[in-house]
């Protein structure tokens, strides 16, 4: 399907919401009652100054510390708030004419994400990982980031339902963080199933300008919404782009 005009002119403008309302580091956690993600919506206007014309949010969820650590992806990070005070982001986003994208953190969880603190006494939560209790892989060395196993078909519908989950709540898109080191058939592309939906799409992944072939139909994400995110952590010759 031909993606929306939006996709391909939006202009982001990035901001990591737990440094620049200072929720991290801090000496103490804030209070989920500071309602501190709404301090980000003051500063719309001035992203649409500077000529943007849709929000890149870094992590927003639940985590033990930076945000890449997610414990719950289902739960605004209480650090920030709680989900009325997305909602209030994503109202005011959407009265000036601004896009909301989100940094989906699919490819590792923290040492506090549930399943991984059962995994030493589940084989079923064992599985959601790659390598075996007590030899877990890592996130290119960071003990603390854990590498889910996307061939467990369980941890791909995981991640297909986060994603539906947060736009069904307003999101427009999704940055895909280390996309890279995430398996294809993940982000595969492939004809989506019969749906009303006049805008389902699939996730397509681009390298290079040219798209990549892959097999298999079972572990790929089919979404209602457009998504739309750049793996900038690399060097420009190994960047990825997601349409």
């Amino acid at each position: 399907m031909t993606a929306p005009a939006w996709v391909q002119h939006v202009i982001w403008w990035h901001v990591y919401p737990l440094g620049f309302v200072g929720a991290f580091p801090a000496a103490a956690p804030p209070d989920p009652g500071e309602h501190l993600l709404r301090r980000v919506a003051e500063w719309f206007d001035h992203a649409i100054a500077l000529g943007a014309s849709g929000i890149a949010l870094g992590p927003i969820f639940a985590s033990r510390t930076h945000g890449y650590d997610t414990t719950d992806h289902y739960r605004v990070d209480p650090r920030l708030g709680d989900d009325d005070d997305f909602d209030y982001l994503i109202a005011e986003a959407r009265r000036r004419g601004l896009r909301v994208l989100l940094d989906g953190v699919f490819n590792h969880v923290g040492v506090d994400f549930p399943r991984y603190r059962q995994a030493a006494h589940d084989d079923a939560a064992a599985r959601w990982f790659r390598g075996r209790p007590g030899h877990f892989h890592t996130f290119e060395g960071h003990g603390d980031l854990l590498t889910l196993n996307h061939d467990n078909p369980d941890v791909v519908d995981y991640t297909a339902d986060v994603m539906a989950h947060w736009l069904r709540r307003g999101a427009d898109g999704w940055r895909l963080d280390a996309a890279y080191a995430v398996p294809t058939t993940v982000l595969g592309c492939g004809p989506a199933e019969s749906s009303p939906a006049p805008t389902r799409r699939v996730v397509r992944r681009r390298a290079d300008s040219r798209r990549l072939r892959r097999g298999g139909s079972r572990n790929r994400l089919r979404l209602r919404h457009p998504v739309r995110a750049v793996e900038g952590n690399l060097e420009r010759p190994q960047r990825r782009q997601f349409l």
